[in-house]
């Protein structure tokens, strides 16, 4: 009851500001509440008088000084138990999908087995990446981590890769999950000499390969205790194609 009233019987009938020159037009709430999280204004949609869709527009928690705010979105489901919040933003910043009072920038709070979706609208072997970016002396914004799902072809296939930045390098792969479901650690760059350990899915179990392609023997497994002391290794001859056994005790190779 009260306030103003407009009624229509077609679609675009309603209220319009037009503001002619450099001008911005307003539409304006001013509420003095008195408690907390009390809403200033609303944006209210009914579908045959039932509220089903809003936004409120509400205070913050400081009573004192009244300065601060925070935006509701609120949506009914069907089941008949009211306007629900879905999503606030509020005096900081912070974002909250299904969570009134978020604890950082973004805070999501559901119940469902996909936290987060996310769809790239492309039939070719293509990547979707997360990229994880951090400031520079400059101020610059400098990628210093990815996780990348790269898909085959009409999704018939996908990998993910790790990525990581070494200090004054570049983001690198480091990581890898094959399709196949195989697990490979790569060093400085993704080709097949630089890959340093393979975990198969079948077969093989695990593959250490160096990337030394000299002769002589190379260090493949090396032990350490806990104080990082050297106790031994298994190395590997790069042309005689030979393993040995090296420890610090009078054993190089037991077998019980």
């Amino acid at each position: 009851s009260g306030g103003m009233a407009i009624t229509g019987d077609s679609d675009r009938d309603g209220l319009k500001i037009t503001q002619s020159g450099n001008n911005y037009g307003e539409f304006m709430f001013n509420s003095n509440r008195s408690s907390a999280n009390n809403a200033l204004g609303i944006i209210r949609s009914e579908w045959n008088s039932t509220e089903v869709a809003s936004i409120y527009l509400a205070a913050g928690s400081d009573t004192t000084n009244k300065d601060d705010g925070q935006i509701k979105f609120m949506t009914s489901p069907d089941s008949g138990t009211g306007i629900q919040t879905r999503m606030t933003i509020d005096s900081s910043g912070k974002l909250g999908i299904g969570e009134s009072s978020p604890e950082t920038i973004l805070h999501v709070k559901a119940n469902y087995g996909d936290m987060l979706r996310l769809d790239r609208d492309n039939t070719g072997a293509v990547g979707n990446q997360l990229a994880f970016r951090h400031k520079d002396g400059s101020g610059n914004f400098v990628e210093t981590g990815t996780v990348n799902c790269v898909s085959g072809s009409n999704a018939d296939s996908g990998k993910l890769s790790f990525s990581s930045k070494a200090s004054g390098g570049s983001n690198t792969e480091r990581f890898r999950i094959e399709p196949s479901g195989n697990i490979i650690c790569i060093g400085s760059s993704s080709s097949a000499n630089t890959q340093r350990f393979i975990f198969n899915n079948s077969g093989d179990c695990c593959t250490v390969r160096t990337a030394a392609t000299t002769s002589g023997n190379h260090g493949m497994v090396v032990f350490r205790d806990g104080n990082n002391t050297y106790c031994g290794q298994i190395t590997s001859h790069g042309t005689n194609h030979t393993t040995s056994y090296v420890t610090n005790s009078d054993y190089r190779l037991k077998q019980n």
